[in-house]
């Protein structure tokens, strides 16, 4: 597992173009929960929280719970107050009781190599009451190559698993470990059509203009019949029918 960079969330989200990226990320989890029937004050756990800007920007509206494997990031969210609730925790085994939490959400996480997607699907369902979401390459992504490239040359960037964006697309056994409930793929994300790094570290307004421009031209595109070149596909898991 690549160490914690304190510096990795500044360097992703600093330029004009992170943040334009970090804006959409958070606000499709909290369209997920709005949609998934989340109500203000319910209680969610962010897994793999890392320094927990997720978490920050949904504490506005629930009881944020952030937790993560590695203790640093943990610190880092701590000391800049994005959550009230910091656990060091795997989550492949989570040390909570069934349904101890109405809602979870598990975002850039599953398509990293070190974590066993069906185990923590698997746990994200035990400890949610009423539902849970997560993301993961979508299928023919452009970026589920090139991240083991990049690792390659760089080990502190994260390491994906080409296999784990099959799985959930129901070509491999996740779809066993969720017992009938029905996933529901709600949304795509595309951060790659103009490539992702010369995009988040830009400042200039009309380079992240355009890029936006064309990635929302790419989203349309692959929620279409033609494959789909997003990066990114969102899911949505609705416990409380079953």
């Amino acid at each position: 597992m690549p160490d914690y960079d304190q510096g990795y969330s500044e360097e992703r989200y600093g330029a004009l173009g992170g943040q334009k990226i970090l804006e959409k990320e958070n606000n499709h989890y909290e369209e997920i929960l709005e949609d998934l029937g989340a109500e203000y004050g319910d209680s969610v756990l962010e897994l793999g929280s890392n320094d927990a800007l997720l978490s920050e920007h949904l504490s506005e509206f629930y009881d944020m719970t952030c937790a993560d494997v590695e203790r640093n990031p943990l610190m880092d969210a701590r000391e800049y107050g994005r959550a009230e609730n910091q656990l060091q925790v795997d989550a492949h085994r989570l040390p909570f009781q069934e349904d101890a939490f109405d809602y979870v959400v598990i975002p850039r996480v599953l398509h990293l190599d070190m974590v066993d997607g069906e185990e923590v699907l698997s746990e994200a369902s035990r400890v949610a009451e009423k539902g849970f979401a997560f993301d993961v390459f979508s299928p023919s992504s452009l970026r589920a190559p090139y991240n083991p490239m990049m690792h390659r040359i760089n080990e502190k960037m994260p390491k994906s698993n080409m296999h784990s964006r099959r799985k959930v697309e129901g070509i491999g056994p996740i779809d066993g470990i969720l017992n009938g409930h029905e996933k529901e793929r709600i949304d795509s994300f595309s951060d790659f059509i103009v490539p992702f790094g010369a995009f988040k570290k830009s400042d200039n307004e009309s380079w992240v203009d355009f890029t936006e421009k064309a990635n929302s031209f790419a989203e349309k595109w692959g929620k279409s019949s033609i494959p789909d070149l997003n990066s990114v596909n969102y899911y949505s898991v609705d416990l409380r029918d079953f």
